[in-house]
């Protein structure tokens, strides 16, 4: 346990060092203005999407910028040199993952319940980030592991939130109608957006169930995948 906490604190320093907290930071700020300046209304229908744009989606970003730095610093590959497995690896680079989304949503949610008075069922909003984040980093290195380079990575992750992001946006803009929501469930984003949204209001009990157990399964089958392919790929740089 001491030596995973190690290479979580490690990964961390690395991200302050790569300029990833930063920027996580500033962005969060940005959508704190955003929360500041829209109505209590605005943000309840609002606030559960950017909870999954920030923690899930450009958290994607986040770990494949930290990713590919490492692999140009060559840092990646001396880690296997270390008595470490590559399962405490990627599980550290979750970890680290998990505790940026975490701390950065809980900004978020501190800034509407202060600025909004609004109660937020913060039990749920933790487990719902939890998977949400675990998730999108699962989803983020099967991706960045079937890419030559950061560039190749972002036009996969492009097309993705082309097939998976936008048709929940066109569900909150109505442009989809909300008879269809049991279908977008087969979106991991909409499945991500479901159990976040059941922390700020009332949610079908059956869509809440549904995106849960599709997120786990499909969260559990991309862990096997990634945990295979992971050292590997380190290994060849």
């Amino acid at each position: 346990m001491n030596r995973f906490l190690k290479l979580v604190r490690g990964e961390l320093v690395r991200l302050q060092k790569n300029k990833i907290l930063p920027v996580s930071a500033i962005v969060s700020l940005l959508w704190i203005f955003v929360i500041v300046f829209s109505s209590a209304e605005e943000m309840l229908s609002l606030l559960p999407m950017l909870l999954v744009l920030d923690a899930g989606m450009l958290g994607i970003i986040y770990l494949a910028a930290s990713f590919y730095l490492e692999k140009q610093e060559g840092s990646l590959k001396s880690l296997f040199v270390a008595p470490v497995s590559g399962t405490e690896i990627l599980l550290a680079k979750i970890a680290a993952s998990l505790i940026t989304g975490l701390f950065s949503g809980a900004l978020l949610v501190l800034a509407f319940h202060f600025v909004h008075k609004q109660d937020v069922n913060v039990l749920w909003l933790f487990i719902s980030l939890v998977i949400i984040v675990f998730f999108h980093s699962l989803l983020g290195f099967a991706i960045i592991l079937n890419c030559r380079d950061f560039a190749q990575m972002l036009g996969i992750y492009a097309a993705y939130a082309l097939l998976f992001f936008l048709p929940t946006v066109l569900f909150l803009l109505e442009i989809i109608p909300g008879d269809w929501e049991a279908i977008l469930l087969l979106s991991p984003t909409h499945s991500s957006l479901i159990l976040a949204r059941k922390a700020f209001m009332d949610a079908e009990l059956a869509h809440v169930l549904g995106a849960l157990v599709f997120l786990l399964a499909l969260g559990a089958g991309l862990y096997f995948y990634v945990q295979k392919k992971f050292k590997a790929h380190a290994v060849q740089g």
